[in-house]
């Protein structure tokens, strides 16, 4: 599969945001994401919908709007500028969920990131919807010219991410918080500007 182009549109179900104590990576997203699956399993039970979403991923951003069917009346977030996006991937454990980490705050003395988390229709279109904000990184990448930048989206499949995440986990000691940047299991397409 391939993204060739921006905007990319998608129509997905807002599970919702958690914190989350890092900037990049899968082992940042795993706990956000699995508590979030387990407040959808509770929300299904109470007969509540999720919020039914269309996301316009584009070099601006994602931009998130209530789609006219949502039943929920849950607020949904607008754009949330690339800029403050610091990681995304398909979820290794729910290969319908797509979560990126949002940087609210990251200064000296604070750091304040969210992990959002959304569920698509199909494995198939998280994927895309990842390699649609992979695109977008990349486009990003050039307009900045030359300015410093850090992002990464993660493009192995679930198969792989979930592989190298068990041998980090593995190999950790108590004093390393995850894999090397030279190691098997980093990250797939890491952006540097």
């Amino acid at each position: 599969m391939q993204v060739d182009s921006l905007p990319q549109k998608f129509i997905a179900k807002y599970i919702g945001c958690r914190s989350c104590r890092g900037l990049w990576g899968i082992q940042h997203t795993r706990d956000p994401v699995d508590a979030l699956v387990d407040d959808l399993r509770r929300v299904e039970r109470s007969g509540d919908d999720l919020p039914l979403v269309c996301l316009d991923v584009s070099v601006r951003g994602i931009g998130v709007a209530v789609h006219p069917r949502s039943r929920s009346r849950r607020p949904v977030h607008g754009l949330l500028p690339l800029e403050f996006v610091s990681y995304a991937v398909q979820d290794t454990r729910y290969s319908r969920v797509f979560a990126f980490i949002l940087v609210r705050e990251l200064s000296a003395r604070a750091r304040a990131t969210e992990c959002h988390a959304y569920l698509c229709d199909a494995p198939l279109s998280a994927r895309k919807l990842a390699l649609s904000v992979a695109l977008a990184f990349r486009l990003y990448e050039r307009s900045l010219a030359g300015k410093q930048f850090r992002f990464t989206v993660d493009l192995r499949s679930p198969d792989e991410l979930r592989r190298a995440h068990d041998a980090a986990s593995a190999s950790a000691s108590p004093s390393s918080i995850g894999p090397s940047s030279d190691s098997p299991a980093s990250l797939a397409t890491e952006f540097d500007a």
